[in-house]
């Protein structure tokens, strides 16, 4: 019975999803103009051509029409390492949706690349007095001090760098000296395809509360590809609760260019706009956090409630686990290499957490899912997936 309703909710989750609506994210299926209510004339060659080498104009080549069409002030962040090839691609694109807006500012962080991408990007801080450029080595001594996890072949754990990274951007961007930006983007620093400017326009133009908003990012074969990050009402929990098994669950988002905006209880697919004072208090991390285990409880316990079938089938696998109970996490704590044991940590919510990732000391989590769930506690997780924002991975 439990593979039929899974098979049903692949195929006609559309159908069931009413049915598994969790009160911490909107309702499947709101009411959203497509992107033919809110149009705006001469952006079709900028959506359909890759950018070309990035100038000395600071405008890049956002046409008149549109430059300005957001009234909002926003700060344009990133992060990257060994990014030379892409880079001045991503500069342009970069750019173009800052001039977007009333007024932008772009926060990047960079270290240990072996490359030029250090001395490109300080090149573009001197020639576009908007840019913010940081870029810092760090050798795995000094990651020890504090990084969590280390993975099987003794390696810090790449989630970890990353969230150590997104969380310099943020002791930036979080200062009184980008107090009157209210908006954050967040772009992966490799992209050369630039997305559809339109579809940004138009998300300052919903009749939508929202507090973040992503793009649909998929592979030169159109499939979605950011699973790691990704949690709504079908697949509402990832390998932090289900073990490397979530990656061999069948998984399928197909949006269209027409659909209503995707609610999600995370996502990112390269891109995100955050409402800045949504972010307040909230931090990246790569490991389980509070925050996280009281999300997760309460989708458990409506999950419960609703007989998900995936909730279903993690109560029913967890019972069959030795349980190994740990502290709060720290640098140094001992290797765990049996990944067929239920974790417990010291949080408000007692759920049995997984070993994944090839991880080696303590439950990981994304950090995007990790970010997003401080801010539903904090009540700011409003969050969507506007099909029209495509961004390509590898494009």
């Amino acid at each position: 019975m439990l593979k039929v309703i899974w098979f049903l909710t692949l195929t006609f989750g559309f159908l069931l999803m009413p049915f598994y609506s969790y009160s911490i994210i909107p309702q499947a299926g709101v009411s959203y103009p497509s992107s033919g209510k809110f149009s705006v004339s001469g952006l079709t060659e900028l959506t359909t051509q890759k950018t070309g080498e990035i100038g000395g104009s600071s405008e890049a080549s956002v046409t008149e029409k549109v430059k300005s069409a957001i009234p909002h002030k926003v700060v344009i962040c990133g992060i990257c390492r060994d990014v030379e090839t892409p880079l001045l691609s991503t500069m342009r694109i970069i750019e173009e949706i800052g001039n977007l807006f009333e007024d932008y500012k772009v926060v990047v962080y960079e270290n240990n690349s072996s490359d030029c991408t250090p001395q490109l990007l300080q090149h573009w801080a001197l020639r576009n007095p908007r840019v913010l450029a940081r870029s810092e080595h760090i050798t795995d001594q000094m990651y020890t001090k504090f990084i969590i996890n280390h993975t099987w072949d003794n390696s810090i754990f790449r989630v970890e760098r990353i969230a150590y990274a997104r969380n310099k951007v943020l002791d930036i961007v979080m200062t009184d000296e980008y107090e009157e930006f209210d908006y954050l983007i967040w772009l992966d620093m490799d992209f050369e395809t630039p997305p559809s400017y339109e579809a940004i326009i138009e998300t300052f133009h919903s009749n939508l509360e929202w507090d973040a908003v992503f793009a649909y990012g998929i592979d030169r074969g159109g499939n979605y590809y950011d699973w790691y990050e990704f949690r709504d009402q079908v697949y509402p929990i990832g390998a932090e609760l289900l073990g490397d098994y979530y990656w061999h669950l069948p998984k399928s988002l197909i949006l269209s260019m027409n659909d209503h905006w995707h609610p999600v209880i995370s996502a990112f697919g390269g891109f995100g706009i955050y409402k800045k004072s949504s972010m307040i208090g909230c931090r990246y991390s790569a490991v389980v956090t509070d925050d996280l285990s009281q999300v997760a409880g309460k989708i458990i316990d409506e999950g419960i409630i609703s007989s998900h079938p995936i909730i279903l089938d993690y109560l029913d696998k967890i019972k069959l686990l030795p349980i190994v109970s740990l502290g709060l996490p720290k640098s140094g704590m001992p290797i765990i290499e049996d990944y067929d044991v239920g974790i417990t940590l010291p949080y408000k919510r007692n759920l049995v957490w997984r070993m994944n990732s090839g991880v080696q000391h303590y439950p990981s989590a994304p950090e995007h899912v990790n970010l997003h769930a401080s801010m539903i506690i904090k009540g700011h997780g409003k969050f969507y997936i506007n099909p029209r924002i495509i961004f390509v991975w590898g494009g």
